[in-house]
């Protein structure tokens, strides 16, 4: 559709020019039905003037059963007519240039004959006073020039106000379209950068829609904007400090080649920290809202934790941990890289904060309609006052070494509530029923609504 514009006028022009020809037709043809009937009332009344005629002429002896009398018509050709005894069917009285024999068989009532290259409308009576036929026609086509006089008197103005009727439509047309004119021209003349919300004003109820639309595009387009200038600074300040540190080490390991063993090993813990902040910001900004195409399908959360606890058992039996995984098989719609990315974030973060020979108890559990997820450990835990904090990309409780001495990068938990978030579900931090530690638990709906 090149422009809406053009494409109602020629819609409504089209309809209304459509209905019009329905509307003539229908009236057309109701208007020859009406007016063949006033044609065959006055050739009926014609008939009864002719008949009239011939008494007097009977009466007057100019008729007699014995003998036939032609008189010439000097009437029009628009119409002729016979009168004839019944007994031999001559004419005792007829047009010019009609047959002596009757034309039509005496049977009285209305009829159609051709003759003369014309096709006519006929009536025939008989006399009761005379016992003589009459037929008395007209030409159909003069009756038909005269009904089409008629009716193109009515259509000729219609049809020539159909130009009219589509300046009209346009002018209509073009005014209702005048809102989104202007809120085209308001969009175009926006520079790049401003994502300020269209003002509505005067907006049509249809218009409402379009520019709330717009208008909530740009209120996301603004916080995805806003989200990566504060993604972006904050992930160059934090691969500064890693970064900073490899460069050292590796310094100490150009000044001090024969002392590297303790170089080496920093260098190491540098990189995989580097390494592992990496990948979270990859993970991070996977999952955005405005770039994450979620893939909701059923899936088995007990079995999905399965599956993690098993791929991290090497760093539980490393550092000498109790791990179980309690309850049963709980389906809910769920993204299953998103999924598997929140268990195994919360599971990796309480083998990294557990102490050695320290205990995580995973638990998988329904009650009613909603399913949870329960990670609890034995670490050092987290201060109430700071469980809205943890949330923070890059913030970690104590600064960048955490009071248990493990290297991370702040971005776990964030990770962990943006999948929440995306899957509807809740999540609430509290503390652990061992002596210290948390307690993270996932609220998930059974039906989950992409978020």
């Amino acid at each position: 559709m090149s422009s809406i514009r053009v494409f109602l006028v020629a819609a409504l022009l089209s309809s209304i020019t459509l209905v019009i020809f329905v509307a003539s037709l229908r009236g057309y043809q109701r208007s020859m039905d009406e007016l063949q009937a006033l044609f065959d009332e006055q050739l009926l009344q014609k008939t009864g003037l002719l008949e009239r005629y011939v008494r007097v002429q009977y009466a007057a002896g100019a008729v007699r059963e014995d003998e036939i009398i032609a008189f010439p018509a000097g009437g029009k050709t628009s119409l002729l007519y016979q009168v004839w005894r019944d007994i031999d069917g001559r004419s005792v009285l007829r047009s010019a240039g009609t047959p002596e024999t009757a034309l039509l068989q005496s049977e009285a009532g209305f009829q159609e004959i051709n003759f003369r290259g014309y096709h006519w409308r006929a009536l025939v009576t008989q006399d009761a006073a005379t016992g003589l036929w009459l037929l008395l026609a007209e030409r159909d086509d003069l009756r038909y020039k005269i009904a089409d006089r008629v009716v193109i008197a009515v259509l000729a103005p219609i049809v020539l106000g159909l130009p009219v009727l589509a300046l009209i439509i346009w002018w209509v047309v073009s005014r209702g379209l005048r809102p989104i004119s202007r809120l085209a021209t308001e969009l175009e003349s926006r520079e790049a950068g401003d994502l300020a919300a269209i003002e509505l004003r005067e907006v049509p109820r249809e218009l409402e829609v379009l520019a709330n639309s717009a208008n909530e595009l740009l209120r996301r387009l603004e916080a995805s904007f806003q989200r990566e200038k504060r993604f972006t600074a904050d992930a160059a300040h934090e691969l500064r400090t890693p970064i900073a540190a490899i460069r050292v080490h590796l310094q100490n390991l150009l000044n001090d080649p024969e002392d590297s063993g303790h170089s080496l090993q920093k260098l190491g813990e540098g990189i995989d920290r580097l390494s592992h902040l990496v990948e979270q910001t990859l993970v991070l900004n996977r999952i955005a809202p405005d770039q994450y195409m979620a893939n909701f399908v059923p899936l088995d959360l007990y079995a999905i934790a399965q599956h993690v606890i098993a791929d991290l058992y090497p760093q539980v039996e490393e550092k000498q941990q109790q791990i179980q995984l309690e309850g049963d098989a709980a389906e809910i719609r769920a993204d299953r890289f998103g999924l598997e990315m929140l268990v195994l974030n919360l599971v990796s973060n309480a083998i990294k904060y557990t102490p050695p020979c320290g205990k995580i108890d995973v638990a998988v559990y329904r009650i009613g309609d909603r399913v949870y997820l329960e990670v609890m450990d034995s670490g050092p835990g987290i201060p109430a006052n700071q469980y809205q904090r943890v949330f923070e990309r890059f913030y970690r409780v104590g600064g960048d070494r955490h009071n248990s001495g493990v290297t991370g990068c702040g971005l776990g938990l964030s990770i962990v509530q943006r999948i929440v978030a995306l899957h509807g579900a809740e999540i609430e931090l509290g503390p652990s029923r061992y002596a210290s530690g948390l307690k993270v638990t996932v609220i998930f709906p059974r039906n989950v609504r992409p978020g």
